[in-house]
């Protein structure tokens, strides 16, 4: 039996907490069966947005005559650019491994709990006052249907590949089936996207997910309001037969259908660790869960699903346990990007959102074609709505155009700071950029306020 001060269960955005907690002087196990790091540097945002920026430039040569330039694109070197990729993130392992102190004993084995202070990891059982569980999620796979038996590449496979085939059917439109989709595209592969639903990013704002679903139209397959009926293999392909009888035909289906928390193998019913309708971790305001002692954070909480946000949750955890921080944890407003061309940025809520709640607002959409930014990037899908209140408080906002990933942060931090709508309308944007395009939505939405 072996006594630590704390006890980490997964070493992704977690691993932070083992790390600064052992410079307190604490001894602390950290559990980690795969790399450290966790899916973000392997499996997740650094891959993808590597190879997406990869097949940005593929993209731009084959459109460049859209700017009068005529170019040939002569080849793509994929697997150079899958290799080069894998080079960047691999060594997060051994670069975060170099930085464990003497106080941090790394265990390679997954754990279950035995009860809530003790831990069964292979041989050892680990005693601690204090856990965090930050296990993660997978990609989920279909547990029957007809795509249950089918082998099927998930984002892991997609992101760990040596190499990739010469056609897709990504099924799944979620931010992660959208970004593989798109990347898969801008390689030169073809691609078709599969939809249950009306249009893409259903949890997104409804008017710039239909502009999105128009600019993916135009650039690969995109089969929307129906699903796989039926799959058959045959010659290294696979036919999937679709609900409206049309079908599509294949070298590989790569599923992106969510992802699923990794709470099923760690045998919290031994613990009074109480899971969500979806099977994720549920936390206090203090990011404790149903049994003193025990936290969690990341993925497994299912609260907000993202690499900055983990962050802040484990810079959180860090103050809380050291006994510096004793206010309940506040994320604030998060932003959401999808990484496509043009990528989507939103942080707050949407209008379907507000409507469900019965809550008062008011909206204004700004079309990125009317500026100067706009026409440059020949973007006719581009816009920004904000949402408000009727007195001006900001609500939410979303960005469809180049540079939005960035300019979301002006909402963001606009939001945190209690600047309402008028704030930002009275404010100067550098002209010709895209931030015009914000300008244009808030002085829009100004004219609507009481």
């Amino acid at each position: 039996m072996l006594n630590f001060d704390l006890v980490v269960v997964g070493g992704g955005n977690a691993f932070r907490v083992a790390h600064e907690i052992a410079e307190t002087g604490a001894s602390v196990a950290l559990i980690e069966p795969g790399p450290l790091g966790g899916t973000c540097p392997h499996r997740g945002c650094i891959p993808s947005k590597l190879l997406l920026a990869h097949a940005a430039r593929a993209r731009a040569v084959r459109e460049a005559e859209r700017y009068g330039v005529k170019a040939t694109l002569e080849s793509l070197d994929i697997e150079r650019m899958l290799r080069e990729t894998h080079d960047y993130t691999d060594p997060t392992e051994d670069k975060l491994r170099s930085k464990l102190s003497d106080n941090v004993r790394l265990f390679r084995e997954p754990a279950m709990f035995v009860d809530a202070k003790r831990l069964r990891v292979g041989d050892e059982t680990l005693v601690a006052e204090r856990v965090v569980i930050a296990a993660g999620a997978r990609p989920r796979r279909f547990e029957s249907g007809p795509l249950a038996k089918l082998d099927a590449w998930t984002s892991d496979d997609v992101l760990r590949a040596a190499s990739f085939p010469g056609s897709v059917a990504v099924v799944g439109a979620g931010p992660t089936g959208v970004e593989l989709a798109a990347m898969f595209e801008g390689l030169g592969i073809a691609t078709t996207l599969i939809q249950r639903g009306p249009r893409v990013l259903k949890n997104e704002d409804e008017d710039l997910t239909e502009r999105l679903g128009a600019a993916l139209a135009e650039r690969l397959d995109l089969r929307l309001g129906t699903e796989v009926r039926a799959q058959s293999s045959a010659n290294g392909r696979v036919r999937l037969e679709l609900d409206d009888d049309s079908a599509v035909e294949v070298e590989r289906v790569v599923l992106a259908v969510g992802r699923v928390p990794n709470t099923d193998s760690l045998g919290l019913e031994t613990t009074d660790v109480r899971l969500g309708e979806h099977g994720h971790v549920i936390v206090d305001e203090y990011l404790e869960t149903h049994q003193s002692g025990v936290f969690a954070m990341g993925d497994i909480i299912g609260r907000d699903p993202y690499t900055h946000a983990a962050q802040a949750e484990a810079r959180y955890l860090v103050a809380h346990l050291r006994g510096t921080k004793h206010e309940p944890y506040v994320a604030g407003p998060v932003p959401r990007v999808t990484y496509v061309e043009p990528p989507l940025a939103a942080v707050g809520r949407t209008e379907r959102e507000l409507d469900a709640a019965k809550i008062d607002y008011r909206s204004a959409l700004a079309p990125f074609s009317n500026v100067v930014a706009g026409h440059a990037a020949r973007d006719e899908h581009g816009a920004c709505k904000l949402i408000a209140k009727p007195s001006g408080e900001l609500l939410g906002a979303s960005i469809l155009a180049t540079e939005s990933p960035s300019l979301i942060h002006v909402v963001s931090l606009a939001m945190q700071c209690n600047a309402d709508v008028r704030t930002l309308a009275s404010s100067m944007y550098a002209h010709p950029s895209v931030s015009e395009l914000l300008r244009d939505a808030v002085r829009k939405l100004a004219g609507q306020l009481e």
